[in-house]
């Protein structure tokens, strides 16, 4: 499997955010133009991170199928 990077992940502005995903809503392809029966398995993971004063938080969402 190849690991493109599509952005800087170093971003901390909700402004830049939007605008992230604003640019990435346009690379979606809603086609079915591949083989189906050779996808074996499909996962998603969603992170969030933030600070609060002097503390750290970190939480993340899972899905396999």
């Amino acid at each position: 499997m190849e690991i493109k990077e599509v952005h800087n992940f170093d971003v901390y502005k909700e402004s830049k955010f939007i605008e992230i995903q604003n640019k990435l809503i346009k690379k979606i392809i809603l086609k079915n133009n591949f083989n189906k029966s050779s996808i074996r398995l499909i996962a998603g993971v969603d992170l969030a991170y933030w600070n609060n004063g002097n503390k750290q938080y970190g939480t993340r969402s899972e899905n396999y199928h």
